[in-house]
């Protein structure tokens, strides 16, 4: 018989060791026998795989052999090590059927899903008879689930991934079969199938066996509330469906993957991760920046950043010297300031946007609100020599009064190289109470800039437009009266008509503006709608533009530049908004304009403004006719610098 320290450390108890027959116990005396002598037990192997058709292979065959997914990983290549030791951690592991992937961004974390997906199937699939094993009636089907926000991302991100894989591995297809003609649908043997799905309603019915989550914390929606309960509705139905099904004798067969990159510090993917740790449930948790992943690709280097939170903000580190240096880190961390030391390979992304590199390469959440503007960064935008044509930044003016936008307005202050450059207006409306927002902006060039990118091996350079502030005015309507859209309206034809502007689309914001659009329609002006509530394209636009120090602001419009640096920005629902007592009326008719002419890239890539000559088109008795054909001509000219893009050009594209 054997002692009672080898059943101890097998996890038997003497009490259910006696309650056993002579041919089990003497089945486990042979186990315990050969794991003393050998550490390992081919007894154990065997009665392990009894209801195994065939003994699957070790994660690492798996990966880098061409029978399984050799083809599609490079033999194993494609694969970060730091993924495949996490990988062969998950699977050794009984007690693990719930894997959370966070971190920062580019690690390869939904790769890594899809592989141990892929995984999972295949070693269940190695099964005798599966649906006897977890007692299942015959026929029923095992689900694999790949489930995001949207329908389009839950195929996008895991299922099309893990279809490619399967459909490249000879052993899989020998399993299986391919239906369809153009791009056809891998179907696993032994009645296993896939469910892709965006809501609980989705799972209805299924026997799910191994479910992707992706982007948990990303969900679309501003009621962030209900946006937690709808993904923790989901996720719940999956792990209950789990536990329900694929229980065996205390061992939960199923694996879930909660998969995001990091968002705030209040996302459901950080909060859940909290709650269960505290709990004490076994959760894996795979939580890395980028440099940890890929410690190959840096060169040792690292500059300090102080890690913020809900009081404080996070910032890079600059010393003068190392005593400057620790005398700094001390009193930071007296703060409560965490002191985090980065590669310097990121010190530009860090200096650019010190949340979203926090997020996104540190792989840490920041606060749920964040200032969404630097205000050095602004002001080295602001041109020392250009002023705001508006004498004021407030024009007060009403629907009973004598007075006129352009009364407050010098069309003198606008450079001639504007009055030639197409220029796009966006009317941030309000009939009363809040101002009006009102802004011009102006393509000014291009500008090469290396884009942000995880990559530090290949740094992405693109040519991206600059911008050039025309105007910017805020209109408040007297106490007695209501802002008027006909005097809007007057002022935009004045701009066109006497100050000689290139107007190329006038936008508004609010159906109160409906009637504006008409009108300007019917005068022969190109409109459109943008609204900087509904998404966040257009801050983030502005923003990327004042980072990349592509827009040139006008000095003077203080208000401007207050709510453009007073704007918050939610990093749960990625929207911005001003503070209490706040506005931003001016900020957002700015970065309407700015979004807009952001749209026109592909067609002012290759134009520069500075080329051409513009006596001409400042002339009082130069026809609207005799303009458009002097600025066709000048711009062609300038196209034929590229006559190995001439595919790239059509008349109709300078229909000004």
């Amino acid at each position: 018989m054997i002692d009672s320290t080898a059943l101890a450390d097998a996890g038997i108890s003497p009490y259910e060791y006696e309650n056993l027959s002579k041919e089990e116990k003497d089945a486990v005396d042979q186990i315990l026998r050969e794991i003393a002598k050998n550490s390992t037990s081919s007894s154990y192997e065997s009665l392990y795989y009894i209801d195994y058709d065939e003994i699957p292979v070790d994660f690492d065959t798996f990966i880098s052999d061409d029978q399984y997914l050799g083809k599609s990983t490079r033999n194993g290549q494609f694969l970060y090590p730091f993924w495949k030791n996490e990988t062969k951690k998950i699977f050794s592991r009984s007690d693990i059927n719930e894997v959370a992937l966070s971190g920062s961004i580019g690690i390869g974390k939904s790769t890594a899903a899809c592989i141990m997906m892929a995984y999972h199937l295949y070693r269940t699939m190695c099964m005798k008879d599966p649906q006897s094993f977890f007692n299942l009636s015959p026929g029923s089907e095992i689900t694999y689930a790949f489930l995001n926000n949207t329908l389009s991302s839950s195929y996008g991100v895991g299922f099309n991934t893990v279809q490619s894989f399967l459909k490249e591995s000879p052993w899989f297809l020998k399993h299986g079969t391919l239906v369809g003609r153009n791009d056809p649908t891998y179907y696993p043997e032994k009645g296993f199938g896939f469910l892709v799905g965006s809501r609980p309603q989705h799972t209805l019915g299924r026997h799910i066996i191994s479910a992707m989550i992706d982007e948990v914390s990303f969900a679309p929606g501003q009621n962030v509330n209900y946006e937690k309960s709808k993904i923790m509705n989901l996720y719940t139905n999956i792990r209950r469906r789990m536990e329900s099904r694929f229980m065996v004798q205390g061992h939960m067969y199923g694996l879930l993957f909660l998969v995001s990159s990091k968002a705030t510090d209040s996302s459901f993917l950080e909060a859940y991760i909290a709650d269960q740790v505290r709990k004490g449930y076994p959760i894996y948790v795979v939580d890395q920046p980028l440099w940890k992943v890929k410690p190959g690709a840096y060169s040792g280097k690292f500059f300090k950043v102080a890690v913020g939170n809900k009081y404080l903000k996070s910032r890079v580190i600059k010393a003068s010297s190392p005593e400057d240096l620790k005398t700094q880190i001390e009193g930071l961390e007296k703060q409560g300031l965490r002191i985090l030391d980065v590669p310097i390979e990121h010190e530009q992304a860090f200096d650019q946007d010190i949340d979203k590199a926090l997020q996104d390469i540190a792989g840490i959440s920041t606060s749920v609100v964040t200032k969404a503007f630097s205000s050095e960064r602004l002001m080295k935008c602001v041109s020392e020599e250009l002023e705001n044509p508006f004498s004021n930044d407030i024009v007060t003016l009403g629907m009973n009064d004598n007075l006129r936008l352009q009364d407050f307005f010098d069309g003198s202050k606008i450079p001639d190289n504007i009055k030639g450059a197409p220029v796009f207006i966006h009317l941030d409306a309000s009939v009363s109470g809040d101002k009006s927002g009102l802004s011009g902006v102006a393509i000014a060039g291009t500008k090469t800039v290396q884009q942000f990118s995880t990559d530090i091996d290949n740094v992405v350079e693109t040519v991206e437009l600059k911008y050039q502030q025309v105007f910017t005015v805020s209109i408040k309507a007297p106490s007695d009266s209501e802002i008027s859209f006909e005097k809007t309206r007057q002022f935009i034809y004045y701009l066109k008509d006497e100050v000689g502007l290139n107007i190329k689309i006038v936008t508004t914001d609010g159906f109160q503006s409906v009637d504006t659009r008409q009108i300007l329609s019917t005068k022969g002006y190109n409109v459109g709608y943008t609204s900087l509530d509904r998404t966040p394209d257009g801050y983030d636009t502005l923003r990327s533009a004042i980072n990349d120090q592509r827009v040139v602001l006008l000095k003077g419009c203080n208000l401007l530049y207050e709510e453009i640096t007073d704007l918050e920005k939610d990093n749960m629902t990625r929207k911005y908004d001003h503070p209490i007592n706040g506005s931003k009326d001016a900020a957002d008719s700015l970065a309407g304009a700015l979004f807009d002419a952001s749209k026109y890239k592909d067609e002012f890539l290759f134009w520069s403004p500075e080329d051409y000559s513009y006596e001409e088109l400042n002339k009082k008795d130069y026809t609207q006719q005799d303009y458009q054909e002097d600025l066709r001509k000048q711009l062609f000219n300038e196209f034929d610098k590229y006559s190995d893009r001439s595919d790239y050009f059509d008349e109709n594209i300078l229909t000004l």
